[in-house]
C-alpha cells in the first residue's frame, strides 16, 4: 500500500507505481489521504506523472499538522482494513507520511520509507518530526543521498536494510523530458530564457508569522527591481497574505500553482531559483540551475556540497546581497550526485521484490 497526500509525494510515487505495476512480484495499491485537495496540487499531477486513479481517496482536506494527521491515521487503518496490505510504502516527510508509518504500526505490517534519512536536526519543523519518526518505525529505507544513508546507519538502523537506489525525486524529469522540452508556457507568458527569476516560497516558518512574511516581502520588492520573479503562489501562502493584510510587489509575476511540466520547464529556463522548497533543491542541482534556499539549514547538503544550491536563509540584507552576487556572475557550479538518473523507481522495486 503507497500512501500519497500532498504534491511532493506524487513524483515520488509515479516511478514507484509505474515499475510496481510491471513487476510480477508486486501489487502496489495507492492510498490518497487528499492532504492536498485542490486541482492544481492534486488532479493535474496524477494526470500528468500518469499515476491513475488511487485506489482509495480519504478526502482529508486541510487542518492544523495535529487534526490533517489525526484524520489520516483514521482513514489509513480503514484502509489497511479494506485493502489488507502486505506491506505500507511511505514518501518523505509530509503529515501523511507519519500518519502511514503510525498506521502501519498499529497494524503489525512492514514500513518501507522511500526517502529516509533526510535531517536537518531542527525539531520545530514539521518535516523533521515526521521524517524521524517514519524512520524510527521503518524496516526499510531508501535514501535519496549517501549523506541520508550516513544518518541512518549512525542512528542505529540496520545497514543490512539500508538501500541507496537514487534520488525518487527525479524520475519524472526523465519520463517526462521531451514533454517539458516542448511545454509552451514560456512563451504563453511572455518570457524568454534566462530573462527571469523562478521561485516559489510555502513553508510554515516563510509564510505563517506575519513579522517574517512581511520581511520576506521586503526582500521579493527589492529582488524584483533586478530580475523579473515568476512566482506561482502556494494556497498556503496565498491564505497568509490574505490574513495578514498583506500583498505581494506589483512587479511580481504571479500565477495560480502550477502542474509538474510547466514547472520543471520555468525551472529550467529560469536565470536562478529562489526557493524555501526541498525538492527544487534536487531538481535545481539535476539541471545545473543556481538555486537560493530561503531557510536556514537544508536535509540535502549534496546539493550543497555538490550541487548548485546555497542557503540564504530569511533575512532580506542577506537574500538581497546574494541575489546580487549570483547576478554578478559569482554562480554556484556543481555536478550530479550518483545514481541521480531515473532510475531509482526501478532499482527500489527490484529491491522490494527480493526483501518483502
Amino acid at each position: 500500500m503507497v500512501v500519497v497526500g500532498a504534491r511532493p509525494n506524487f513524483m515520488k510515487a509515479a516511478s514507484l507505481m509505474r515499475h510496481g505495476r510491471a513487476s510480477p512480484k508486486i501489487e502496489p495499491l495507492l492510498v490518497h489521504t487528499g492532504q492536498h485537495y485542490d486541482y492544481e496540487l492534486s488532479r493535474a499531477f496524477f494526470e500528468q506523472l500518469g499515476l491513475g486513479e488511487p485506489d482509495l481517496y480519504l478526502g482529508v482536506g486541510s487542518d492544523t499538522h495535529a487534526r490533517q494527521t489525526a484524520k489520516a491515521i483514521r482513514g489509513l487503518r480503514e484502509a489497511i482494513k479494506a485493502l489488507k496490505p502486505h506491506a505500507v510504502l511511505v514518501v518523505g516527510d509530509v503529515n501523511s507520511t507519519l500518519a502511514g508509518a503510525v498506521a502501519a504500526l498499529e497494524a503489525g505490517l512492514p514500513l518501507v520509507h522511500v526517502e529516509a534519512g533526510y535531517r536537518t536536526r531542527d525539531l520545530n519543523q514539521p518535516e523533521e518530526v515526521n521524517r524521524i519518526a517514519a524512520d524510527l518505525a521503518a524496516s526499510l529505507w531508501f535514501p535519496s543521498s549517501l549523506f541520508a544513508a550516513d544518518n541512518l546507519a549512525r542512528e542505529g538502523a540496520d545497514p543490512s536494510r539500508i538501500f541507496y537506489c537514487g534520488n525518487i525525486n527525479l524520475d519524472p524529469y526523465f519520463t517526462l523530458k521531451e514533454k517539458i522540452e516542448a511545454s509552451p508556457i514560456l512563451r504563453e507568458l511572455g518570457l524568454e530564457p534566462r530573462g527571469y527569476a523562478f521561485m516559489t516560497m510555502h513553508r510554515p516558518k516563510s509564510v505563517d508569522d506575519p513579522e517574517t512574511l512581511r520581511k520576506l516581502l521586503q526582500a521579493l520588492d527589492q529582488v524584483s527591481r533586478m530580475v523579473k520573479l515568476v512566482f506561482p503562489v502556494h494556497p498556503r501562502t496565498e491564505a497568509r497574505l490574505r490574513q495578514f493584510g498583506l500583498s505581494l510587489p506589483e512587479r511580481i509575476l504571479a500565477l495560480k500553482p502550477l502542474p509538474y511540466i510547466e514547472t520543471i520547464k520555468l525551472i529550467k529556463e529560469s536565470l536562478f531559483v529562489l526557493t524555501d522548497s526541498g525538492g527544487i533543491q534536487d531538481e535545481t542541482t539535476l539541471l545545473g540551475v543556481p538555486c537560493l534556499t530561503m531557510r536556514e539549514h537544508t536535509e540535502k547538503p549534496e546539493t550543497l556540497f555538490l550541487g548548485t544550491n546555497r542557503l540564504v536563509g530569511r533575512e532580506p540584507e542577506r537574500i538581497v546581497r546574494e541575489v546580487e552576487r549570483l547576478l554578478g556572475g559569482d554562480l554556484p557550479r556543481g555536478e550530479v550526485p550518483e545514481l541521480w538518473d531515473g532510475r531509482t523507481g526501478e532499482r527500489i522495486v527490484g529491491v522490494l521484490e527480493r526483501e518483502l
